[in-house]
């Protein structure tokens, strides 16, 4: 199952979807997007996502 951008964000524990962008991109140098967008095929996107983003915290 692959989840939103929105979704991730919410699981994390994050209330605000630009504030979890401000977060991830702080973190990754990139948008959550386009971290997706060069995974295109990746399945497991949401959990690879929650780990770098919210483990990583």
């Amino acid at each position: 199952m692959t989840y939103t951008i929105t979704e991730v964000a919410y699981i994390c524990g994050f209330n605000s979807i630009s504030y979890f962008n401000r977060v991830f991109r702080s973190k990754h140098g990139c948008t959550s997007r386009e971290f997706r967008q060069n995974y295109p095929g990746m399945r497991v996107f949401a959990q690879e996502l929650y780990q770098i983003t919210c483990l990583d915290s």
